[in-house]
């Protein structure tokens, strides 16, 4: 499933294949490598099935989902089926990685003058609506630490390895339907090839000790 199907949730179909046991009265084909597997075994045949179920909004990759009576038949028992059993598995999303209930985009790097003046990065969101954060400048920004506690920040500078929040903006909890943060990693910042005399006195004045 997507990330988007597990945020929305809703009704979805699938068709499985299984065994049953073949009857006398039945008309469908039988394939020869399937039909006897030794001296007395049962005769049996692959038929499909549209199954439908309900995602809850929240859901995660690893829910298990059981249908009773849905899985391959008990050989020369027919009408008992085994349960069928499905395991919830994400699709990779094009921005985004899970994080319980946080939503993780990686921010490749940012230019220097960003993280020392201020940053916005700005996404399309899980929801359909864009995401962004702001940080530094004159710019209040929410940091997260990998617990997922946050604190304001007020005149930040963006360091390598920061976690910069947008609060209610990831997934919902599939209990209690609260949303979790959209949180951008930026994983490094880029530093410039070279610098002017001019700049490099600028640089000296404002950092002054």
């Amino acid at each position: 499933m997507t990330l988007e199907d597990l945020y929305c949730g809703g009704v979805k179909k699938m068709r499985v294949t299984r065994k049953v046991n073949a009857t006398n009265n039945s008309n469908a084909q039988f394939r020869n490598d399937q039909s006897r597997v030794g001296p007395g075994s049962a005769m049996m045949r692959e038929v499909s099935e549209i199954i439908e179920f309900e995602v809850k909004p929240g859901w995660r990759a690893g829910t298990k989902l059981t249908f009773a009576g849905k899985g391959d038949e008990v050989p020369g028992s027919p009408g008992r089926a085994n349960d069928l059993v499905v395991v919830i598995e994400q699709k990779p999303h094009v921005n985004f990685t899970r994080e319980n209930d946080h939503l993780i985009a990686r921010v490749r790097s940012i230019p220097l003058q960003q993280a020392l003046c201020g940053v916005k990065l700005t996404l399309p969101g899980i929801d359909g609506t864009p995401v962004s954060v702001s940080f530094g400048g004159n710019a209040a920004g929410l940091e997260a630490d990998a617990s997922g506690s946050r604190k304001k920040v007020t005149n930040g500078v963006v360091r390598p390895g920061m976690r910069l929040c947008a609060p209610g903006r990831g997934m919902p909890n599939q209990k209690t339907g609260a949303r979790g943060d959209v949180i951008f990693v930026v994983e490094s910042v880029e530093f410039p090839k070279n610098v002017t005399e001019a700049q490099r006195a600028a640089f000296r004045n404002a950092f002054r000790a």
